[in-house]
C-alpha cells in the first residue's frame, strides 16, 4: 500500500492512488488567543525544549535554528525534509531574517540528480510594526528564476489581516489580478475567510471558510468549508475540520468531514489525526517558524494553550481508503526535542528594579526603573516569538494601541542587555 506523504510541511496536496484528500488553505490562519501563566521567572537562566525532528516510519523533518544573542531567543533557520521511499519529494527549505528578526526569505532547494537544485523562493517585506505588506515568489524550472506573483497584506486599525491580494507576473513586470482572501472577525477573532478569484476583470466569490469557537474557552472548535455556486445562487457545504480537545484544551484530534449533502455533513470522518503530548513538563517548547505554507497546522505549533505548555510528542494519522471505503491507520510520527538553557535577565545591573503595568492592559503599559537606563529599548514579541515592537524607550509609557489583543512578552534593553523581560496581556 502506497502511502501519503505527510501535508504537516509541503504546499500543496499530493495524491496517492487508494487514497485521497481534498484541502483547502489561505495564507493566514491566526492563532486562537492561548493565555499564558500569569507568574514570573526570576532567575537568571531557564531550560527550554526546542523541536529538533519529526521522525515517522516513512519520512522526517529535521529543523536547524540559530540563537540570537541580543534577544535572546531562538529562530528556526532551516528545515529538511526526507522521504525513504521516494527521494525525488525530498526538499530543504533555508530562512533568513532582517535585523529585526522578520523572516525575509525563504529559500527552498529540491533532491533532482542526487544533489540540491535551488527551486524556488519567497520573499516578504514588512511595515515598521513587523507586519508582512508584500509576498514575492520565483521558481527556477532549469533555466534561472522567473517571478511567478506578487501578494499584498492589507491590514485594519487592529493589525488584524483583513485581506490578501494575490497578482500573478505575466512578464514585463507586468501583474494581473489573480485571488484574494478577505478575513472576516467578530469580537477580535476570525470568523470567516472568503475566497474570490478574478473572473474577466470581476470578484467572484467561490468559496467561503466560517470558524467556530467554543464559547467557554474561546478556543476553535471547526472549520466549516463551503462553496458559492453562480448558475443556482447558493452556498453548499464541501468539506469540515474539526477540533476535539482534551481536558488541558489541548488538541486531542482533528476530523476531515466531506459533505453528505448540500447542507449536511458526513457522520463518517475521511481523515484523522490523534495527539498526545507531555504532561509533566513545566518547560515551554520552541516550535519552528510558521509558515505560509504550515498554516493548516499552526494549531499545534502553539507553545502554550490556557497557560500550560503545549509539548507535543506523537501524532497518529488514519485516512480513507478509496478502494475499501475504511478508515486505514497509516503512521505515527515522533516528536524529538533537544534541552536548551536561555538566559532571562542575565545581565550586569540585574539588581535595577524595574516595574512593567498595567497588566492586563488595553492601550498603554508604563515602565518605572529604579535607575535611569543608558541607551534602552522596548521590544514586543508575540507568542510565536516574532518581534511585533521595537522603539527606543523616550519617558515612562509605551503605546501598544497598534498591537491586537493576546499575549505578549516585553524586553527591555539596556546598551544591549536585556535588564527586564515581562509577559503581558492586551485586552
Amino acid at each position: 500500500m502506497k502511502k501519503q506523504l505527510l501535508a504537516l510541511f509541503i504546499g500543496c496536496t499530493i495524491v496517492i492512488s487508494g487514497f485521497s484528500q481534498k484541502t483547502k488553505t489561505t495564507n493566514f490562519k491566526p492563532y486562537p488567543f492561548e493565555k499564558a501563566k500569569g507568574n514570573e521567572n526570576n532567575t537568571k537562566s531557564a531550560q527550554t525544549l526546542l523541536l529538533k525532528k519529526i521522525v515517522s516510519p516513512f519520512d522526517s523533518i529535521v529543523f536547524n535554528y540559530n540563537f540570537d544573542e541580543q534577544r535572546q531567543r531562538y529562530y528556526s533557520v532551516g528545515e529538511v525534509y526526507t522521504d525513504v521511499d521516494f527521494p525525488e519529494f525530498n526538499f530543504k527549505t533555508d530562512f533568513i531574517y532582517d535585523s529585526n528578526m522578520n523572516m525575509i526569505k525563504a529559500n527552498t532547494f529540491s533532491w533532482i540528480n542526487n544533489q540540491w537544485f535551488y527551486s524556488c523562493y519567497e520573499e516578504f517585506e514588512y511595515d515598521s510594526l513587523g507586519r508582512k505588506t508584500i509576498r514575492v515568489n520565483a521558481n527556477n524550472l532549469g533555466t534561472g528564476f522567473v517571478i511567478g506573483g506578487r501578494g499584498y497584506y492589507t491590514y485594519n486599525e487592529q493589525g488584524q489581516l483583513v485581506e490578501y491580494l494575490q497578482k500573478i507576473h505575466n512578464g514585463n513586470d507586468v501583474y494581473e489580478d489573480l485571488n484574494k482572501v478577505v478575513y472576516v472577525y467578530d469580537n477580535n477573532k476570525l470568523v470567516r475567510t472568503i475566497d474570490y478569484y478574478n473572473s474577466f476583470c470581476q470578484w467572484v466569490e467561490p468559496y467561503y471558510g466560517d470558524y467556530i469557537y467554543d464559547s467557554i474557552t474561546n478556543l476553535r472548535l471547526r472549520l466549516e468549508n463551503s462553496g458559492f455556486y453562480e448558475d443556482v445562487n447558493m452556498i453548499e457545504f464541501e468539506t469540515k475540520y474539526e477540533w476535539t480537545r482534551s481536558s488541558s484544551n489541548k488538541v486531542a484530534q482533528r476530523d476531515y468531514y466531506r459533505a453528505a449533502s448540500s447542507n449536511t455533513w458526513a457522520t463518517r470522518t475521511s481523515d484523522k489525526y490523534e495527539f498526545l503530548y507531555d504532561e509533566t513538563t513545566d518547560r515551554y517548547p520552541i516550535y519552528p517558524t510558521v509558515t505560509d505554507y504550515k498554516a493548516p497546522w499552526e494549531e499545534w505549533f502553539v507553545a502554550e494553550v490556557m497557560g500550560n505548555p503545549n509539548v507535543l510528542t506523537k501524532h497518529s494519522w488514519w485516512t480513507e481508503n478509496n478502494d475499501t471505503g475504511r478508515l486505514d491507520y497509516i503512521l505515527d510520527a515522533e516528536y524529538q526535542y533537544e534541552q536548551v538553557t536561555i538566559g532571562l535577565n542575565d545581565v550586569k545591573g540585574n539588581d535595577i528594579n524595574i516595574s512593567v503595568f498595567p497588566n492586563p492592559t488595553k492601550d498603554k503599559i508604563n515602565i518605572e526603573c529604579s535607575t535611569p537606563l543608558s541607551n534602552a529599548f522596548v521590544k514586543v514579541y508575540n507568542s510565536l516569538g516574532k518581534e511585533v515592537m521595537s522603539k527606543k524607550l523616550n519617558g515612562s509609557e509605551v503605546n501598544l494601541s497598534s498591537l491586537s489583543q493576546g499575549l505578549y512578552l516585553v524586553n527591555i534593553i539596556s546598551n544591549g542587555k536585556i535588564v527586564k523581560q515581562e509577559k503581558i496581556v492586551k485586552n
